[in-house]
């Protein structure tokens, strides 16, 4: 006998909580019913051209990246400017062993003066030479030699100059300077250092920035070279555009590289960490407004206005937002009205009293080519 009642208890328990939910669901439907009509704002369910999009990891870096050495060893006589820095296309970043080049270049300098007054010389003597032996005033002999002088001392101005070129190489090599404006993007040099050739001592990177970064084989055959995409770079969303795509995988870790750049005067700090978001293509998705959506007992929906002008809620599930709308994935028809902003006190079953909203900026994304 207590087993049929333990039986039959808990179908007494679900019968009377039916029944008061039941009792509980008239009572809202009577009370909604005696509300008076609330003015609200309606829009329409839409169907819009829909991006689908894809997230990457990705890292900001410079379009052009100098690895600046010294080519010539030497003591390091000055530094001009410090990581960080923007410098002009030219601008003198350090000097490595400068002393002992502008050396050479007097050295070689005065070579070529001497070589220099050694050859008027030489021509003077051989066209003097010349006229007397012409003349017969003079032997063979002496005129050969002074022609040999005037060869000697061409090939001299010429070896002396080509030293005094070698030297001005040595002093360009020895000052360091930017091969473009930019920003100096490593110094690993003070004063006083001995730089070895070959050390590196600066990075100067560009000023404009490009983003880099890895997709998987399915990402890279949606994508093409000229495609739009944003970047979200320390919470800010900028334009960018792609600008190349490897088609070759790294055999490694079997992703593609891709590259692009901002947009715009759009600027990004070198070596910041960078979300790129990739437009991987276009479907038909039904769109409301975010702030249609509403929460009744912890569960997301919307309410949506019939023929009667009453308001129901309805359970929905949502995708993606952006710009203000909303993607529903279900619960919704094309074309159905819904409330663009209930209020919280709004309860199923309210009558309402609808008015078209003006219409929202459509979704940036559903313009773009």
């Amino acid at each position: 006998m207590r087993r049929e009642i333990a039986l039959q208890f808990p179908v007494l328990v679900l019968g009377l909580s039916a029944f008061l939910l039941a009792a509980c669901s008239d009572k809202t439907e009577k009370s909604s019913a005696a509300l008076a009509a609330s003015s609200v704002r309606v829009v329409a369910a839409t169907e819009v051209d829909w991006p689908r999009f894809v997230s990457v990891p990705g890292t900001v870096s410079a379009v052009d990246t100098a690895v600046l050495a010294s080519r010539a060893g030497g003591w390091v006589a000055r530094v001009d400017v410090d990581a960080g820095a923007h410098v002009a296309q030219g601008a003198l970043l350090a000097e490595v062993g400068a002393s002992t080049a502008r050396g050479q270049i007097a050295e070689a300098q005065s070579r070529v003066t001497i070589a220099e007054a050694t050859l008027k010389e030489a021509t003077d003597d051989e066209r003097r030479y010349s006229v007397v032996y012409l003349a017969h005033a003079t032997s063979a002999q002496q005129h050969d030699a002074a022609r040999r002088r005037l060869i000697a001392a061409k090939a001299e101005v010429v070896a002396a100059t080509s030293a005094l070129a070698v030297a001005r190489s040595n002093l360009d090599y020895a000052e360091i300077r930017a091969p473009f404006a930019g920003i100096v993007a490593e110094k690993s040099v003070q004063v006083g250092d001995f730089a070895a050739p070959g050390a590196t001592l600066f990075v100067v990177a560009s000023d404009q920035p490009e983003i880099s970064a890895n997709v998987g084989p399915t990402t890279v055959g949606a994508l093409k070279v000229g495609d739009q995409a944003e970047v979200v770079i320390d919470g800010r969303t900028l334009p960018a555009v792609l600008i190349r795509v490897v088609a070759a995988a790294d055999p490694r870790t079997r992703t593609h590289l891709v590259k692009l750049h901002l947009q715009g005067d759009a600027t990004a700090p070198y070596g910041a960490y960078a979300e790129l978001r990739l437009t991987l293509g276009r479907f038909p998705m039904l769109t409301v407004p975010e702030t249609a959506l509403a929460r009744r007992a912890g569960l997301l929906g919307v309410f949506v206005v019939d023929k009667g002008h009453r308001a129901h809620f309805r359970l929905v599930r949502t995708g993606e937002g952006r710009k203000g709308q909303v993607a529903i994935a279900a619960g919704l028809a094309a074309g159905e009205t819904v409330i663009a902003a209930p209020t919280a006190d709004l309860i199923n079953n309210s009558p309402v009293a609808p008015q078209a909203a003006a219409p929202g900026p459509e979704p940036a994304e559903s313009t773009r080519g």
